[in-house]
Protein backbone atom coordinates (compact mmCIF):
# COMPACT_ATOMS: atom_id res chain seq x y z
CA UNK A 1 0.00 0.00 0.00
CA UNK A 2 2.85 2.13 0.71
CA UNK A 3 4.71 1.63 -2.42
CA UNK A 4 1.24 2.47 -4.04
CA UNK A 5 0.46 5.90 -2.63
CA UNK A 6 4.40 6.68 -3.36
CA UNK A 7 3.61 6.34 -6.94
CA UNK A 8 0.03 8.29 -6.67
CA UNK A 9 1.91 11.29 -6.04
CA UNK A 10 2.78 13.42 -9.00
CA UNK A 11 6.39 13.88 -9.93
CA UNK A 12 6.32 17.69 -9.39
CA UNK A 13 4.96 17.14 -6.17
CA UNK A 14 7.85 14.67 -5.34
CA UNK A 15 10.35 17.26 -6.46
CA UNK A 16 9.25 19.97 -4.50
CA UNK A 17 9.04 17.70 -1.56
CA UNK A 18 12.13 17.00 -1.88
CA UNK A 19 14.00 20.05 -2.25
CA UNK A 20 12.15 21.00 0.95
CA UNK A 21 13.43 18.18 2.74
CA UNK A 22 17.09 18.72 1.97
CA UNK A 23 16.44 22.69 2.85
CA UNK A 24 15.36 21.45 6.45
CA UNK A 25 18.15 18.80 6.80
CA UNK A 26 20.34 22.25 5.89
CA UNK A 27 18.81 24.22 8.35
CA UNK A 28 20.87 24.35 11.70
CA UNK A 29 19.42 25.67 15.06
CA UNK A 30 21.67 28.91 14.62
CA UNK A 31 19.69 29.47 11.22
CA UNK A 32 16.36 28.71 13.26
CA UNK A 33 17.02 31.17 15.69
CA UNK A 34 18.03 33.76 13.57
CA UNK A 35 15.01 33.44 11.29
CA UNK A 36 12.39 33.46 14.70
CA UNK A 37 14.43 36.80 15.24
CA UNK A 38 13.94 38.30 11.78
CA UNK A 39 9.79 37.43 11.68
CA UNK A 40 9.10 38.47 15.00
CA UNK A 41 11.25 41.95 14.87
CA UNK A 42 9.32 42.63 11.50
CA UNK A 43 6.13 41.86 12.61
CA UNK A 44 6.50 43.80 15.67
CA UNK A 45 8.49 46.80 13.99
CA UNK A 46 6.17 46.67 10.67
CA UNK A 47 4.86 50.20 11.01
CA UNK A 48 8.66 51.67 11.29
CA UNK A 49 10.50 50.81 8.22
CA UNK A 50 13.65 52.35 9.55
CA UNK A 51 13.09 50.12 12.69
CA UNK A 52 13.37 47.44 10.32
CA UNK A 53 15.73 48.19 8.35
CA UNK A 54 18.00 48.42 11.43
CA UNK A 55 17.08 44.98 12.69
CA UNK A 56 17.73 43.59 9.14
CA UNK A 57 21.44 45.35 9.27
CA UNK A 58 22.00 43.90 12.90
CA UNK A 59 21.21 40.34 11.65
CA UNK A 60 23.33 40.30 8.29
CA UNK A 61 25.93 42.22 10.61
CA UNK A 62 26.07 39.45 13.11
CA UNK A 63 25.79 36.80 10.15
CA UNK A 64 28.98 38.57 8.18
CA UNK A 65 30.91 38.83 11.49
CA UNK A 66 30.50 35.23 12.08
CA UNK A 67 31.58 33.99 8.37
CA UNK A 68 34.66 36.28 8.56
CA UNK A 69 35.53 34.32 11.89
CA UNK A 70 35.13 30.76 11.02
CA UNK A 71 38.33 29.00 9.91
CA UNK A 72 38.90 26.41 6.53
CA UNK A 73 37.57 23.40 8.88
CA UNK A 74 34.18 24.78 10.15
CA UNK A 75 33.05 26.80 7.18
CA UNK A 76 29.52 27.10 6.32
CA UNK A 77 27.73 30.01 4.33
CA UNK A 78 24.61 29.11 4.57
CA UNK A 79 23.77 29.70 7.86
CA UNK A 80 21.92 32.83 7.28
CA UNK A 81 20.20 32.08 3.65
CA UNK A 82 16.95 31.71 5.56
CA UNK A 83 17.20 34.96 7.47
CA UNK A 84 18.08 36.97 4.16
CA UNK A 85 15.20 35.29 2.39
CA UNK A 86 12.37 36.40 4.94
CA UNK A 87 14.03 40.06 5.05
CA UNK A 88 13.97 40.43 1.24
CA UNK A 89 10.36 39.20 1.25
CA UNK A 90 9.57 42.15 3.65
CA UNK A 91 10.86 44.27 1.84
CA UNK A 92 9.48 43.26 -1.61
CA UNK A 93 5.64 43.62 0.34
CA UNK A 94 6.57 46.82 1.02
CA UNK A 95 7.78 48.33 -2.24
CA UNK A 96 4.45 46.18 -3.89
CA UNK A 97 2.31 48.31 -1.51
CA UNK A 98 3.44 51.70 -2.81
CA UNK A 99 3.52 50.37 -6.37
CA UNK A 100 7.52 51.01 -6.81
CA UNK A 101 8.16 48.69 -9.81
CA UNK A 102 11.67 49.49 -10.25
CA UNK A 103 12.37 48.96 -6.16
CA UNK A 104 10.32 45.30 -6.59
CA UNK A 105 12.24 44.42 -9.41
CA UNK A 106 15.74 45.39 -7.63
CA UNK A 107 14.69 43.92 -4.65
CA UNK A 108 13.98 40.65 -6.21
CA UNK A 109 16.80 40.57 -7.82
CA UNK A 110 18.77 40.82 -4.35
CA UNK A 111 16.38 37.79 -3.36
CA UNK A 112 17.37 36.06 -6.51
CA UNK A 113 21.29 36.63 -5.65
CA UNK A 114 20.34 35.31 -2.19
CA UNK A 115 19.03 32.05 -3.31
CA UNK A 116 21.36 31.13 -6.07
CA UNK A 117 24.29 31.97 -4.21
CA UNK A 118 23.14 30.33 -1.43
CA UNK A 119 22.60 26.75 -3.06
CA UNK A 120 26.17 27.28 -4.68
CA UNK A 121 27.86 28.31 -1.54
CA UNK A 122 26.68 25.29 0.14
CA UNK A 123 28.45 22.88 -1.71
CA UNK A 124 31.65 25.15 -1.57
CA UNK A 125 34.14 22.84 0.77
CA UNK A 126 33.22 19.93 -1.73
CA UNK A 127 34.13 22.30 -4.70
CA UNK A 128 37.32 23.57 -2.87
CA UNK A 129 38.72 20.15 -2.23
CA UNK A 130 40.24 17.73 -5.01
CA UNK A 131 39.17 14.20 -4.55
CA UNK A 132 42.55 12.72 -3.89
CA UNK A 133 45.42 13.84 -2.03
CA UNK A 134 48.85 11.82 -2.32
CA UNK A 135 48.01 11.25 -5.92
CA UNK A 136 50.15 12.42 -8.13
CA UNK A 137 47.80 11.99 -11.65
CA UNK A 138 45.26 14.05 -9.80
CA UNK A 139 44.99 17.69 -10.95
CA UNK A 140 44.35 20.64 -8.45
CA UNK A 141 42.25 23.32 -8.76
CA UNK A 142 41.55 26.82 -6.68
CA UNK A 143 39.91 27.47 -3.32
CA UNK A 144 37.07 28.88 -3.60
CA UNK A 145 36.79 29.99 0.23
CA UNK A 146 37.93 33.01 -0.14
CA UNK A 147 35.66 34.17 -2.95
CA UNK A 148 32.77 32.46 -0.91
CA UNK A 149 33.21 34.28 1.89
CA UNK A 150 33.65 37.83 -0.22
CA UNK A 151 30.10 36.95 -2.05
CA UNK A 152 28.63 36.45 0.72
CA UNK A 153 29.15 40.12 2.73
CA UNK A 154 28.32 41.72 -0.91
CA UNK A 155 24.99 40.16 -1.10
CA UNK A 156 24.97 40.93 3.01
CA UNK A 157 25.68 44.50 2.04
CA UNK A 158 23.10 44.57 -0.48
CA UNK A 159 20.30 43.05 1.17
CA UNK A 160 20.97 45.32 4.10
CA UNK A 161 21.09 48.35 1.06
CA UNK A 162 17.46 46.91 0.00
CA UNK A 163 16.17 47.40 3.65
CA UNK A 164 17.43 50.74 3.78
CA UNK A 165 15.43 51.67 0.51
CA UNK A 166 12.73 50.51 2.18
CA UNK A 167 13.02 52.87 4.61
CA UNK A 168 13.69 55.73 2.26
CA UNK A 169 10.83 54.38 0.02
CA UNK A 170 14.04 55.06 -2.67
CA UNK A 171 13.98 52.96 -6.08
CA UNK A 172 16.99 54.02 -7.02
CA UNK A 173 18.49 52.09 -4.13
CA UNK A 174 17.10 49.14 -4.33
CA UNK A 175 17.91 48.74 -8.00
CA UNK A 176 21.32 49.65 -7.18
CA UNK A 177 21.49 46.92 -4.44
CA UNK A 178 19.93 44.23 -6.86
CA UNK A 179 22.43 44.58 -9.53
CA UNK A 180 25.56 44.74 -7.01
CA UNK A 181 23.71 41.46 -5.71
CA UNK A 182 23.35 39.76 -9.11
CA UNK A 183 26.80 40.86 -10.65
CA UNK A 184 28.72 39.39 -7.32
CA UNK A 185 26.63 36.45 -7.63
CA UNK A 186 26.99 35.85 -11.46
CA UNK A 187 30.88 36.11 -11.06
CA UNK A 188 30.92 33.77 -7.65
CA UNK A 189 28.57 30.93 -10.31
CA UNK A 190 31.10 31.50 -12.91
CA UNK A 191 33.23 30.66 -10.76
CA UNK A 192 32.14 27.43 -9.43
CA UNK A 193 31.12 26.04 -12.73
CA UNK A 194 34.52 26.59 -13.48
CA UNK A 195 35.40 24.55 -10.68
CA UNK A 196 33.21 21.97 -11.37
CA UNK A 197 34.20 21.18 -14.35
CA UNK A 198 38.09 20.69 -13.10
CA UNK A 199 36.67 18.76 -10.03
CA UNK A 200 34.84 15.94 -12.13
CA UNK A 201 37.92 15.63 -14.28
CA UNK A 202 40.04 15.22 -11.22
CA UNK A 203 37.51 13.06 -10.33
CA UNK A 204 38.16 10.57 -13.50
CA UNK A 205 41.53 11.42 -12.84
CA UNK A 206 41.31 9.77 -9.31
CA UNK A 207 39.15 7.08 -10.35
CA UNK A 208 41.96 5.92 -12.54
CA UNK A 209 44.70 6.38 -10.32
CA UNK A 210 42.86 4.47 -7.80
CA UNK A 211 42.62 1.15 -10.37
CA UNK A 212 46.19 1.80 -11.62
CA UNK A 213 47.17 1.50 -8.18
CA UNK A 214 45.20 -1.88 -7.57
CA UNK A 215 45.04 -1.67 -4.15
CA UNK A 216 43.99 -4.88 -2.12
CA UNK A 217 42.80 -3.42 0.88
CA UNK A 218 40.83 0.11 1.71
CA UNK A 219 40.75 1.75 5.05
CA UNK A 220 37.74 4.28 5.41
CA UNK A 221 37.54 6.88 8.13
CA UNK A 222 34.50 8.58 9.06
CA UNK A 223 34.86 11.07 12.14
CA UNK A 224 35.54 14.65 13.01
CA UNK A 225 38.42 16.41 11.75
CA UNK A 226 40.00 16.29 14.82
CA UNK A 227 40.20 12.90 15.27
CA UNK A 228 43.40 12.11 12.72
CA UNK A 229 45.05 9.95 15.39
CA UNK A 230 42.51 7.29 14.75
CA UNK A 231 43.98 7.08 10.99
CA UNK A 232 47.86 7.99 11.64
CA UNK A 233 48.55 5.03 14.48
CA UNK A 234 47.51 2.30 11.63
CA UNK A 235 48.93 3.85 8.41
CA UNK A 236 53.08 2.74 9.65
CA UNK A 237 51.43 -0.88 10.36
CA UNK A 238 49.27 -1.39 7.64
CA UNK A 239 52.47 -0.06 5.36
CA UNK A 240 53.94 -3.19 6.87
CA UNK A 241 52.31 -5.63 5.27
CA UNK A 242 53.84 -5.02 1.89
CA UNK A 243 50.57 -4.42 -0.16
CA UNK A 244 49.43 -1.23 -1.87
CA UNK A 245 46.57 0.48 -0.31
CA UNK A 246 44.27 3.31 0.02
CA UNK A 247 42.50 5.69 2.53
CA UNK A 248 39.07 6.42 2.03
CA UNK A 249 37.63 9.69 3.59
CA UNK A 250 34.01 10.85 3.82
CA UNK A 251 34.16 15.25 4.55
CA UNK A 252 36.17 17.91 2.60
CA UNK A 253 37.58 18.66 6.31
CA UNK A 254 39.11 15.09 6.83
CA UNK A 255 40.67 15.35 3.87
CA UNK A 256 42.32 18.43 4.82
CA UNK A 257 43.17 17.10 7.63
CA UNK A 258 45.20 14.17 6.54
CA UNK A 259 46.36 16.03 3.31
CA UNK A 260 50.31 15.69 4.99
CA UNK A 261 49.95 13.93 7.55
CA UNK A 262 50.34 10.74 5.93
CA UNK A 263 52.01 9.59 2.95
CA UNK A 264 49.71 7.30 0.99
CA UNK A 265 46.91 7.34 -1.39
CA UNK A 266 43.57 9.31 0.08
CA UNK A 267 40.44 9.47 -2.00
CA UNK A 268 37.29 12.15 -0.78
CA UNK A 269 34.12 10.06 -1.48
CA UNK A 270 30.41 11.56 -0.27
CA UNK A 271 28.28 9.27 -1.11
CA UNK A 272 27.04 5.50 -1.40
CA UNK A 273 27.17 5.77 -5.01
CA UNK A 274 30.41 7.04 -4.74
CA UNK A 275 31.77 4.14 -2.13
CA UNK A 276 30.87 1.47 -4.74
CA UNK A 277 33.33 3.20 -7.21
CA UNK A 278 36.00 2.69 -4.85
CA UNK A 279 35.52 -0.84 -5.28
CA UNK A 280 38.00 -1.48 -8.08
CA UNK A 281 38.49 -5.23 -8.85
CA UNK A 282 42.07 -5.66 -6.84
CA UNK A 283 39.92 -4.78 -3.47
CA UNK A 284 38.67 -8.04 -1.33
CA UNK A 285 39.11 -6.27 2.33
CA UNK A 286 37.93 -3.33 4.13
CA UNK A 287 39.19 -1.92 7.43
CA UNK A 288 37.40 0.10 9.74
CA UNK A 289 39.43 2.29 12.83
CA UNK A 290 35.93 3.00 14.54
CA UNK A 291 32.54 2.54 14.18
CA UNK A 292 31.10 5.30 12.38
CA UNK A 293 27.71 4.77 10.54
CA UNK A 294 28.55 5.54 7.43
CA UNK A 295 31.10 2.69 7.36
CA UNK A 296 27.80 0.95 6.41
CA UNK A 297 28.44 2.12 2.92
CA UNK A 298 30.67 -0.65 2.18
CA UNK A 299 29.44 -3.14 4.85
CA UNK A 300 26.94 -3.72 2.56
CA UNK A 301 29.05 -5.49 0.18
CA UNK A 302 29.19 -9.24 1.53
CA UNK A 303 31.88 -10.29 -1.03
CA UNK A 304 33.85 -7.89 0.87
CA UNK A 305 36.08 -9.20 4.19
CA UNK A 306 35.56 -6.15 6.77
CA UNK A 307 38.11 -5.97 9.66
CA UNK A 308 37.27 -3.53 12.40
CA UNK A 309 40.70 -2.03 14.12
CA UNK A 310 39.32 0.36 16.50
CA UNK A 311 41.87 3.09 17.80
CA UNK A 312 42.43 1.90 21.23
CA UNK A 313 41.10 -0.31 23.59
CA UNK A 314 39.22 0.96 27.60
CA UNK A 315 36.68 -0.32 29.35
CA UNK A 316 34.56 2.51 27.79
CA UNK A 317 30.50 1.17 26.91
CA UNK A 318 31.87 2.14 23.46
CA UNK A 319 34.63 -0.85 23.74
CA UNK A 320 32.09 -3.12 23.89
CA UNK A 321 28.93 -2.40 21.69
CA UNK A 322 26.85 -4.68 19.17
CA UNK A 323 28.00 -2.95 16.40
CA UNK A 324 31.45 -4.54 16.82
CA UNK A 325 29.36 -7.69 15.56
CA UNK A 326 29.16 -6.72 12.11
CA UNK A 327 32.50 -7.55 11.21
CA UNK A 328 33.78 -10.08 9.85
CA UNK A 329 36.87 -9.85 12.64
CA UNK A 330 37.59 -7.41 15.34
CA UNK A 331 41.29 -7.24 15.91
CA UNK A 332 40.96 -6.42 20.00
CA UNK A 333 44.23 -6.20 22.12
CA UNK A 334 44.19 -8.98 24.76
CA UNK A 335 42.07 -10.90 26.65
CA UNK A 336 40.49 -8.22 28.31
CA UNK A 337 38.77 -7.10 25.58
CA UNK A 338 37.28 -10.33 24.51
CA UNK A 339 35.94 -10.58 28.24
CA UNK A 340 34.21 -6.97 28.03
CA UNK A 341 31.82 -8.11 25.54
CA UNK A 342 30.78 -10.60 28.21
CA UNK A 343 30.59 -8.41 30.66
CA UNK A 344 28.18 -5.43 28.69
CA UNK A 345 26.34 -8.50 28.20
CA UNK A 346 27.46 -8.52 24.64
CA UNK A 347 27.19 -12.24 22.72
CA UNK A 348 30.11 -11.99 20.90
CA UNK A 349 31.42 -15.18 19.01
CA UNK A 350 34.92 -15.85 19.05
CA UNK A 351 34.86 -16.22 15.51
CA UNK A 352 34.75 -12.72 15.59
CA UNK A 353 37.44 -11.71 17.52
CA UNK A 354 41.32 -11.81 16.97
CA UNK A 355 44.17 -11.12 19.63
CA UNK A 356 46.36 -9.35 18.01
CA UNK A 357 48.14 -7.06 20.59
CA UNK A 358 48.07 -2.67 20.29
CA UNK A 359 51.42 -2.85 17.81
CA UNK A 360 51.87 0.78 18.50
CA UNK A 361 52.77 0.34 21.95
CA UNK A 362 56.13 -0.68 20.65
CA UNK A 363 57.95 2.36 20.76
CA UNK A 364 56.68 2.92 24.61
CA UNK A 365 60.17 2.39 26.72
CA UNK A 366 59.22 -0.11 30.29
CA UNK A 367 60.42 1.53 33.32
CA UNK A 368 63.53 0.65 35.01
CA UNK A 369 63.64 -2.00 37.45
CA UNK A 370 65.30 0.49 40.04
CA UNK A 371 62.82 3.64 39.25
CA UNK A 372 62.83 5.76 42.21
CA UNK A 373 59.82 8.37 43.30
CA UNK A 374 58.16 10.03 39.69
CA UNK A 375 59.20 13.39 39.32
CA UNK A 376 57.11 14.39 36.24
CA UNK A 377 53.65 13.63 35.67
CA UNK A 378 51.78 13.15 32.41
CA UNK A 379 47.70 14.91 33.08
CA UNK A 380 46.03 13.13 30.23
CA UNK A 381 42.43 13.51 30.79
CA UNK A 382 39.93 12.25 28.28
CA UNK A 383 37.04 14.19 26.89
CA UNK A 384 33.32 14.68 27.42
CA UNK A 385 31.72 11.65 25.00
CA UNK A 386 28.98 12.18 22.73
CA UNK A 387 26.66 10.45 25.97
CA UNK A 388 26.25 10.65 29.43
CA UNK A 389 27.57 6.84 29.54
CA UNK A 390 31.00 7.85 27.78
CA UNK A 391 31.04 11.22 30.17
CA UNK A 392 34.43 10.39 32.03
CA UNK A 393 36.51 13.40 31.52
CA UNK A 394 38.51 14.70 35.37
CA UNK A 395 38.64 17.63 33.76
CA UNK A 396 36.14 19.39 36.37
CA UNK A 397 38.79 18.98 38.84
CA UNK A 398 41.89 19.37 36.87
CA UNK A 399 42.96 22.54 37.90
CA UNK A 400 43.02 21.48 41.42
CA UNK A 401 44.65 18.55 40.76
CA UNK A 402 47.76 20.56 38.30
CA UNK A 403 48.45 22.48 41.49
CA UNK A 404 48.52 20.25 44.31
CA UNK A 405 50.79 18.39 41.54
CA UNK A 406 52.76 22.17 40.93
CA UNK A 407 52.77 22.58 45.05
CA UNK A 408 54.39 18.81 45.24
CA UNK A 409 57.07 19.74 43.18
CA UNK A 410 56.59 17.92 39.89
CA UNK A 411 56.86 18.47 36.58
CA UNK A 412 53.83 18.81 34.81
CA UNK A 413 52.93 17.32 30.94
CA UNK A 414 49.48 18.20 30.28
CA UNK A 415 47.95 16.68 26.89
CA UNK A 416 44.02 16.42 26.74
CA UNK A 417 41.97 14.65 24.46
CA UNK A 418 41.87 15.71 21.06
CA UNK A 419 38.37 16.46 20.98
CA UNK A 420 38.18 18.20 24.47
CA UNK A 421 37.41 21.77 23.09
CA UNK A 422 34.10 19.79 21.70
CA UNK A 423 32.50 20.81 25.08
CA UNK A 424 32.88 24.82 26.20
CA UNK A 425 33.42 24.05 29.48
CA UNK A 426 35.99 21.81 29.42
CA UNK A 427 37.80 23.90 26.42
CA UNK A 428 37.80 26.75 29.13
CA UNK A 429 39.29 24.53 31.61
CA UNK A 430 42.30 23.02 29.82
CA UNK A 431 43.09 26.81 28.88
CA UNK A 432 43.19 27.93 31.85
CA UNK A 433 45.72 24.68 33.20
CA UNK A 434 47.98 25.65 30.11
CA UNK A 435 48.40 29.31 31.57
CA UNK A 436 49.24 27.87 34.54
CA UNK A 437 51.70 25.60 33.84
CA UNK A 438 53.18 28.56 31.58
CA UNK A 439 52.92 30.90 34.85
CA UNK A 440 55.10 28.15 36.99
CA UNK A 441 57.39 27.47 34.44
CA UNK A 442 57.81 31.33 34.46
CA UNK A 443 58.47 31.29 37.98
CA UNK A 444 60.41 28.47 38.42
CA UNK A 445 61.72 27.14 35.38
CA UNK A 446 60.26 23.77 35.54
CA UNK A 447 60.29 22.13 32.18
CA UNK A 448 56.72 21.24 32.25
CA UNK A 449 54.70 20.43 28.69
CA UNK A 450 51.77 22.00 27.23
CA UNK A 451 49.98 23.23 24.51
CA UNK A 452 51.50 22.30 20.73
CA UNK A 453 54.53 21.11 22.91
CA UNK A 454 52.99 18.49 24.31
CA UNK A 455 49.70 17.89 21.99
CA UNK A 456 51.17 18.03 18.29
CA UNK A 457 54.97 17.96 18.35
CA UNK A 458 54.95 15.14 20.80
CA UNK A 459 52.86 11.70 20.35
CA UNK A 460 51.11 10.44 23.14
CA UNK A 461 53.95 7.53 23.28
CA UNK A 462 56.81 9.96 23.38
CA UNK A 463 54.94 11.42 26.14
CA UNK A 464 54.47 8.31 28.08
CA UNK A 465 58.52 7.94 27.82
CA UNK A 466 59.31 11.44 29.54
CA UNK A 467 56.85 10.94 32.04
CA UNK A 468 57.04 9.00 35.24
CA UNK A 469 53.54 8.48 35.90
CA UNK A 470 50.07 9.03 34.44
CA UNK A 471 47.06 10.47 35.59
CA UNK A 472 44.33 9.85 33.34
CA UNK A 473 40.62 8.57 33.35
CA UNK A 474 38.53 5.79 31.64
CA UNK A 475 40.47 5.96 28.63
CA UNK A 476 42.58 3.88 25.67
CA UNK A 477 45.73 5.14 26.71
CA UNK A 478 45.58 4.04 30.27
CA UNK A 479 45.95 0.51 28.64
CA UNK A 480 48.39 1.45 26.62
CA UNK A 481 50.63 3.29 29.47
CA UNK A 482 50.36 -0.39 30.97
CA UNK A 483 52.90 -1.67 28.47
CA UNK A 484 55.62 0.67 30.26
CA UNK A 485 54.69 -0.34 33.92
CA UNK A 486 54.83 2.92 35.41
CA UNK A 487 52.30 3.71 38.21
CA UNK A 488 49.18 4.70 36.89
CA UNK A 489 46.51 6.62 38.52
CA UNK A 490 42.66 7.07 37.47
CA UNK A 491 39.90 9.65 38.32
CA UNK A 492 36.88 7.91 39.62
CA UNK A 493 34.60 9.87 37.57
CA UNK A 494 30.75 9.89 38.34
CA UNK A 495 30.70 6.87 40.53
CA UNK A 496 32.65 5.27 43.88
CA UNK A 497 36.27 3.61 43.87
CA UNK A 498 34.76 0.49 44.14
CA UNK A 499 31.64 0.77 41.89
CA UNK A 500 34.61 1.84 39.39
CA UNK A 501 36.66 -1.60 39.64
CA UNK A 502 34.14 -3.34 39.20
CA UNK A 503 32.66 -1.47 36.20
CA UNK A 504 36.62 -0.80 35.17
CA UNK A 505 38.52 -3.72 35.19
CA UNK A 506 41.84 -1.88 34.19
CA UNK A 507 41.47 -0.06 37.53
CA UNK A 508 42.64 -2.47 39.68
CA UNK A 509 46.30 -1.38 38.09
CA UNK A 510 45.46 1.73 38.67
CA UNK A 511 46.05 3.88 41.81
CA UNK A 512 41.94 5.28 42.21
CA UNK A 513 41.19 8.93 43.44
CA UNK A 514 37.66 8.66 44.38
CA UNK A 515 35.14 11.25 42.57
CA UNK A 516 33.94 13.59 45.20
CA UNK A 517 37.76 13.92 46.83
CA UNK A 518 39.72 16.84 46.63
CA UNK A 519 42.54 14.60 48.91
CA UNK A 520 44.79 13.68 46.43
CA UNK A 521 47.67 12.77 48.75
CA UNK A 522 46.62 10.04 50.66
CA UNK A 523 46.57 8.37 46.82
CA UNK A 524 49.30 10.02 45.39
CA UNK A 525 51.92 9.71 47.88
CA UNK A 526 51.26 6.11 47.31
CA UNK A 527 51.73 6.20 43.26
CA UNK A 528 54.41 8.88 42.97
CA UNK A 529 56.25 7.01 45.76
CA UNK A 530 56.86 3.43 47.28
CA UNK A 531 54.75 1.57 44.59
CA UNK A 532 53.10 -0.68 45.65
CA UNK A 533 51.00 -1.53 42.75
CA UNK A 534 53.96 -2.23 40.16
CA UNK A 535 53.00 -6.58 40.40
CA UNK A 536 49.76 -6.08 39.71
CA UNK A 537 50.40 -3.18 36.87
CA UNK A 538 52.85 -6.04 35.16
CA UNK A 539 50.12 -9.07 35.46
CA UNK A 540 47.56 -6.87 33.67
CA UNK A 541 49.78 -6.05 30.97
CA UNK A 542 49.29 -9.68 29.28
CA UNK A 543 45.82 -9.37 30.60
CA UNK A 544 44.94 -6.12 28.55
CA UNK A 545 47.97 -6.13 25.82
CA UNK A 546 48.30 -9.58 25.08
CA UNK A 547 51.13 -12.41 26.78
CA UNK A 548 53.35 -11.44 23.71
CA UNK A 549 57.02 -11.05 23.82
CA UNK A 550 58.71 -7.29 23.69
CA UNK A 551 60.79 -7.43 20.99
CA UNK A 552 58.58 -8.29 17.83
CA UNK A 553 55.46 -7.53 19.36
CA UNK A 554 53.96 -5.55 16.50
CA UNK A 555 54.65 -8.58 14.49
CA UNK A 556 51.68 -10.59 16.18
CA UNK A 557 49.39 -7.96 14.04
CA UNK A 558 51.28 -7.71 11.15
CA UNK A 559 51.10 -11.59 10.97
CA UNK A 560 47.57 -11.76 11.57
CA UNK A 561 46.31 -9.31 9.02
CA UNK A 562 48.86 -10.70 6.25
CA UNK A 563 46.67 -13.82 7.09
CA UNK A 564 43.37 -12.45 6.93
CA UNK A 565 44.28 -10.53 3.63
CA UNK A 566 45.24 -13.45 2.03
CA UNK A 567 42.02 -15.44 3.07
CA UNK A 568 39.94 -12.73 1.70
CA UNK A 569 42.07 -12.88 -1.48
CA UNK A 570 41.40 -16.78 -2.09
CA UNK A 571 37.68 -16.04 -1.34
CA UNK A 572 37.53 -13.04 -4.04
CA UNK A 573 39.44 -15.45 -6.86
CA UNK A 574 36.84 -18.21 -5.39
CA UNK A 575 33.97 -15.31 -6.03
CA UNK A 576 35.62 -13.92 -9.44
CA UNK A 577 35.71 -18.04 -10.78
CA UNK A 578 32.26 -18.50 -10.25
CA UNK A 579 31.05 -14.93 -11.37
CA UNK A 580 33.10 -15.49 -14.54
CA UNK A 581 31.98 -19.45 -14.98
Amino acid sequence: MTDELEHSVPPRTRVVRGWFRRFLKRSTSHETIATAVALVGIAVLWPWPWAVAALGAILIAIGVYWVSRESARSYWTGRFLAVRLVLVTAAVIAFAQDRLLWGVVGTLSVGAGVVTGGIIRSRMMRLSRPPAVNVSSVRGFDDMLGWSRGSHAAVGAAVVATLVGQALRSEIVAVVAGAVALAVTAVFVALAIRNTAARRGALREAQAALASLEPQFLLHWDAPSEGTYQVAMWVPYLKRLGVPFAIVVRTSNQLRALDGLVDVPVFYRVTAKEIERTLVPSVHTIFYVNTALRNAHYLRFNHLRHIQLNHGDSDKPASASRQFRAYDKNFVAGQAAVDRFGLYGIDMPETLVRIVGRPQVEPIVPAALTAGPAQTVLYAPTWGGYFSDSDLSSLSKGEALVQFLLDRGNTVIFRPHAFTDRHAHHAEIADRIRQKLAQDAQRTGRRHLWGPAAEQELSVFECFNVSDAMISDVSSIVTDYLFSEKPLVMMAVGMEPDEFSRTYPVSRAAYVIPADSHDFESVLSDALGADSLRPVRRSLRDYYLGDFPAEGYADVFVAAAQEELDFAARGHRFDATITEG
